[in-house]
């Protein structure tokens, strides 16, 4: 593309995308606004394979200006039921991941941004104990990447709500209240079996093995939810965190060292946590 044409060409191709004919949509008996057109076509998007690779891709390499416009002119939904679609469906999650992902690195800069993330985090803790105890199953990396989002707005109520709904899905206790010692130490237990288990992440029912993403293994994206616990202001999380890190069987502690992924996500973390605190 020539030199500064890019933006423009790519402002195009987002209005061609996103606009609907209100002569096509008349046809199909179907009478909206421009907006919730451009709403539901884009919901539709996230759903479909090459429209969700398409919109991840420009999620991840667009200008600010122009996610920013994503996230609000062509309404990304974020009530806590569309959030949650997006999380459970096989090919949205990535879509969500990758949102969630850009506003960790951006939305501390951008006023509209941060209440965005602000919103989304709050659709994401709002989800039934049932449904995120399925999530931290099997789209893990929706639920760290929610994390380092939380932390990064050092949202310390929020990251202590996350925490407790981790912890409800860990070690199946009932919903409500704080993790206390007995869930500390069902919480080092889960950690001790999974964390040395390398089976892959769940696959969703009815996807075909080529439209599955290269991915870490379950135990590996485990290793970065408590890394990312680790690192949080949140002084309660923390403490917790660490002392389930401090509880885990030795198989466990023994693999998690000599693995690099682990070891990486977990002891460079806690060691470099622990410095900081000295």
């Amino acid at each position: 593309l020539p030199k500064g044409t890019g933006l423009s060409y790519l402002s195009q191709l987002l209005e061609k995308v996103m606009y609907v004919s209100p002569s096509i949509t008349a046809e199909a008996d179907y009478v909206r606004s421009g907006d919730s057109r451009a709403h539901d076509l884009f919901y539709a998007m996230a759903g479909d394979k090459m429209g969700s690779y398409f919109l991840e891709t420009l999620f991840e390499a667009c200008p600010v200006h122009v996610f920013e416009n994503l996230m609000t002119e062509f309404a990304f939904h974020v009530s806590p039921e569309a959030v949650l679609d997006y999380a459970k469906d096989s090919r949205g999650n990535f879509l969500l991941q990758a949102v969630l992902k850009r506003l960790v690195a951006q939305s501390s800069h951008h006023s509209s941004l941060l209440q965005i993330s602000h919103t989304i985090s709050c659709s994401l803790l709002a989800i039934s104990k049932e449904a995120f105890a399925d999530l931290c199953r099997s789209r893990v990396m929706v639920v760290y990447w929610l994390s380092e989002l939380i932390r990064t707005m050092r949202a310390d109520d929020m990251m202590a709500a996350l925490f407790n709904k981790v912890i409800e899905a860990w070690t199946d206790r009932n919903a409500g209240g704080e993790a206390d010692g007995s869930d500390v130490e069902a919480a080092a237990q889960y950690l001790s079996h999974h964390l040395v288990n390398v089976s892959k992440e769940k696959k969703s029912e009815g996807k075909e093995d080529d439209e599955q993403k290269p991915m870490d293994s379950f135990n590996v994206n485990l290793a970065k939810i408590v890394g990312s616990f680790l690192q949080s202001s949140e002084p309660t999380v923390r403490e917790k965190i660490r002392s389930i890190v401090c509880l885990l069987s030795t198989d466990a502690l023994r693999h998690v060292g000599t693995t690099g992924a682990l070891s990486k996500a977990i002891f460079d973390v806690f060691l470099d946590s622990s410095s900081e605190t000295e």
